[in-house]
């Protein structure tokens, strides 16, 4: 549904990040509006602005991230403990959000946490994201997320519904993601 980075405006001093969507699948794009508007008092979570046209492109809107995601964060920068520390925290904080919502993200990995100016990492992209009740989506691109999957969803076939995602798989996602940056 996403692409790249469409537009990056300074309005009133408040930075955006606008990306292009495509419209080929609105109950979904719907699904995800829906749910970042549900978890935007969340200081963890990107900050969700809405949705718009630019130039008769759709676009939705989000706070920018001057930082870059946290893989970027990690390959160009060296980081203090304290903050690494601090990075982890904040993320499982946004996490325990988010499962307090009874929402899973289904998609935790170093390249949808956002670091802002002040080294604040922010959950992004909610693309995958389900509330509890409901059923899981098959991953077309398992290679890009392959190695922040917990194990039991890696041995399950495409149609076996006995393993059910649930917040203990985003935990151990979590767990790969705080290894792989040695947090």
């Amino acid at each position: 549904m996403m692409e790249k980075i469409f537009l990056k405006e300074l309005i009133e001093g408040l930075g955006l990040h606008v990306k292009r969507f495509l419209e080929t699948d609105d109950i979904k794009s719907w699904a995800e509006f829906a749910i970042l508007h549900g978890l935007r008092t969340c200081p963890y979570i990107i900050g969700f602005h809405g949705h718009s046209k630019v130039y008769n492109n759709p676009v939705i809107v989000f706070d920018w991230a001057s930082k870059g995601n946290l893989k970027e964060l990690y390959t160009m920068n060296s980081i203090d403990w304290n903050t690494k520390l601090k990075i982890a925290r904040d993320i499982c904080n946004g996490l325990l959000f988010i499962h307090q919502c009874n929402i899973l993200h289904h998609d935790i990995r170093c390249e949808n946490i956002l670091i802002t100016e002040n080294y604040e990492p922010k959950i992004a992209n909610f693309r995958l994201s389900r509330t509890e009740q409901e059923v899981s989506v098959n991953i077309e691109n398992i290679l890009s997320i392959i190695r922040w999957l917990a194990p039991e969803k890696l041995s399950q076939s495409q149609y076996d519904f006995n393993i059910k995602y649930d917040h203990k798989c985003e935990m151990y996602s979590f767990g790969m993601l705080s290894s792989t940056n040695s947090i």
